[in-house]
């Protein structure tokens, strides 16, 4: 009787390891401006959350604990918007030469443009990302056609001086992270990583791999710059001070989605991106320390930008469109598929349940925040707690082998092939060891067949059983989706 009972036991932990691969993600979304199409999510150190709308020409902040939200509309087609120190909005005009700020402390808000088509007439000025160093000047770049000598901008609102540097072959990044003394930057027509020393004005660039189009920027705690590649459908990741290189392909980057990753952010270590593909929109988390990449060394060129500062003309302030409200709790909410037991190892993936195109991602607490481009919404979704690490390698063994002199042996071999491969020797010092006493003179043989069917787009379970102990980690996912190419 206590052999099945232990059988019993080790079936339904077995049976609940198998399910934890596969746990759907609750999406809860709200709806931004109709017809709008939302680009990125940043952050200020409230953490407040600041969405842009490119197509609407609006600027959305919520404060992510109330729901409570300000809506500034009739901005221009802006890519990158982003809070100075004092609460200021700072953004730029893709279409037009502006540089815009939004005075949030003033009664009424009020939006000051300085225009820049009078600091060097001859330019075609296509501006994006935005960042901010630690003298609270406003840094931002420049995309343009591949003839025209691209600059990076730096603008001092305290003295009202432009300052511009030259960029070797051009620029076509749409944004910034500043790691003082540095800005980062991607160019995804040359398909190069760059690095600008603010203080020397020493430019360093790297190649980010062959068809390489890098779009979204993250650092992680190690200085290590991570970007999500367009063109090739990987994630990157450089390491400045080894000038290694190392491309992960995305399980799905192949026919027939074709994944494209648009945006990325790094939480405790794991990369989280958005993608979009020609089947679904998916929300993805990388583990580099267990996925497969391509390594390979990165050359580094340097270059000495040339400096030119101007004052620009005085800024024009006018009133701005201001609304405000609350989303109250509970937000709807959708699921999003965990389709994680197809991917190979390291990956994890959670499919859109609908046509939703995930693109800007932020990650806040214990919470992702994605906007999705189809639908143009806002969502979020929990961050899942000790998520396990699927694997793709030989068909694992489980062996528990008891400190007894006649030792019954349990073998189970599951017929997965991306599961983990586990091995536990239990001792009487450390874990309570479960001892049967055969009644025979040879080694007892139990064998138990069990089949998990599991819900659409999961394999089918079989294990085949000669002792059970499973160790696998159970846990939550989360999965979401984004477009715009």
């Amino acid at each position: 009787m206590r052999t099945l009972a232990t059988i019993l036991i080790i079936f339904f932990l077995l049976t609940a390891a198998a399910s934890a691969l596969a746990e759907d993600l609750p999406v809860a979304e709200r709806s931004l401006t109709y017809r709008g199409i939302s680009y990125g999510i940043t952050q200020d150190e409230a953490n407040h959350l600041y969405i842009t709308d490119w197509k609407m020409g609006e600027v959305w902040r919520v404060d992510p604990t109330t729901g409570a939200y300000t809506l500034f509309g009739g901005l221009g087609n802006t890519l990158d918007a982003k809070s100075d120190a004092i609460g200021n909005i700072w953004l730029t005009s893709f279409s037009n030469p502006y540089l815009n700020r939004i005075n949030t402390t003033a009664n009424p808000i009020t939006l000051t443009t300085w225009d820049l088509s009078a600091w060097e007439p001859s330019r075609t000025y296509k501006l994006s990302g935005v960042a901010f160093d630690d003298l609270d000047r406003v840094w931002f770049s420049e995309w343009g056609e591949v003839s025209d000598t691209q600059l990076l901008y730096r603008f001092d609102p305290a003295s009202n001086q432009l300052c511009g540097y030259t960029l070797p072959g051009g620029n076509h990044g749409w944004y910034l992270l500043y790691q003082a003394p540095y800005l980062w930057l991607s160019d995804w027509v040359q398909a190069r990583i760059l690095r600008f020393n603010t203080v020397t004005q020493e430019l360093t660039y790297w190649g980010a791999g062959t068809k390489a189009e890098p779009r979204g920027l993250a650092l992680d705690a190690d200085g290590n710059i991570w970007w999500a590649d367009i063109g090739a459908g990987k994630i990157g990741q450089l390491n400045p001070t080894t000038n290694a290189l190392k491309l992960f392909s995305l399980p799905d980057s192949g026919p027939p989605n074709y994944s494209i990753p648009y945006m990325v952010s790094v939480k405790d270590g794991f990369i989280w991106y958005t993608a979009q593909g020609d089947e679904v929109g998916t929300l993805g988390r990388l583990d580099p320390a267990v996925a497969t990449g391509t390594l390979s060394t990165a050359s580094p060129n340097t270059f000495t930008a040339t400096e030119t500062c101007r004052p620009l003309s005085t800024g024009t302030t006018t009133t701005v469109s201001v609304t405000t409200g609350e989303w109250t709790e509970p937000w709807p909410t959708r699921t999003w598929l965990d389709t994680s037991a197809s991917a190979s190892a390291g990956w994890f993936l959670y499919e859109a349940p609908g046509a939703e195109l995930p693109y800007g991602i932020s990650i806040e607490g214990t919470r992702i925040w994605v906007t999705d481009q189809m639908y143009n919404k806002l969502m979020r979704a929990v961050l899942p707690i000790h998520l396990p690490t699927a694997t793709s390698t030989t068909t694992p063994t489980i062996t528990t082998t008891p400190t007894r002199t006649k030792t019954p042996t349990i073998t189970l071999t599951p017929t997965r092939t991306k599961t983990p491969t586990i091995t536990l020797t239990p001792t009487r010092t450390k874990t309570p060891t479960i001892t049967r006493t055969p009644t025979q003179t040879q080694t007892p043989t139990i064998t138990a067949t069990t089949t998990k069917t599991k819900p659409p787009n999961t394999p089918t379970f079989t294990a085949t059983l000669t002792i059970i102990v499973p160790t696998q980690e159970l846990t939550n996912f989360l999965y979401l989706p984004i477009i715009f190419r």
